[in-house]
C-alpha cells in the first residue's frame, strides 16, 4: 500500500510511476487516521437514568460532568473531560481517583478521507521508494490469499 496521498489525481500519478513494481494495483478511497482525542469518563452505566444519577452525585460534589449519548462505545458513560493528548487525560483522570466511581480514559481516533494505491509486488522492491518520491509512504500488508500447505503422501 502506498499512501495516503492527498487526492485521487496524485494517487493515479504515483501508480503510473510505480507500475513496474505494481502491475496489478488500484487506487482506493480509505479512511486514514487524523489524530486522537482522549475522553476521561466514568464507564458506561446500565442505562441513562443511572448515568444521570451519577452526574447528579458528582454535581453535588462540585464536579461538572454530563451523560455521553453520541459516542456508541461510551453510551451512558459520564464525561469528565476530553483532551488532545494521553498525558493530559491521564493527569486529569488521576484527579478523580476518590470520587467513588472508577475513572477510565477512552482514545477516540479521528479519521479523514484518504486515497491509497494498493497492489501486489511483482518485482524486486529495490528502487520503488525512489520512483515514488516523497508523495507517500509504503506500508507492507499481509497477503489476502494464503496458499494451502502441501502435505507429502
Amino acid at each position: 500500500r502506498l499512501g495516503p496521498l492527498p487526492d485521487e489525481a496524485r494517487a493515479r500519478a504515483a501508480l503510473e510511476r510505480v507500475r513496474a513494481w505494481l502491475p496489478v494495483a488500484e487506487v482506493l478511497a480509505v479512511p486514514v487516521p487524523a489524530g486522537s482525542s482522549f475522553w476521561v469518563h466514568v464507564p458506561p452505566r446500565s442505562g441513562e437514568d443511572e448515568a444521570r444519577a451519577v452526574v447528579a452525585r458528582l454535581a453535588a460534589s462540585g464536579i461538572e460532568s454530563f451523560v455521553i449519548r453520541d459516542e456508541p462505545v461510551l453510551r451512558n458513560a459520564v464525561s469528565l473531560g476530553v483532551f488532545r493528548d494521553a498525558g493530559s487525560a491521564a493527569r486529569h483522570a488521576a484527579r478523580f481517583a476518590g470520587i467513588g466511581y472508577p475513572v477510565a480514559v477512552h482514545e477516540a481516533v479521528r479519521e479523514r478521507p484518504g486515497v491509497v494505491v494498493e497492489g501486489a509486488l511483482a518485482a524486486d522492491p529495490q528502487g520503488l521508494e525512489a520512483a515514488l518520491g516523497a508523495d507517500a509512504g509504503i506500508e507492507e500488508l499481509a497477503c489476502p490469499v494464503v496458499a494451502e500447505p502441501v502435505v507429502p503422501d
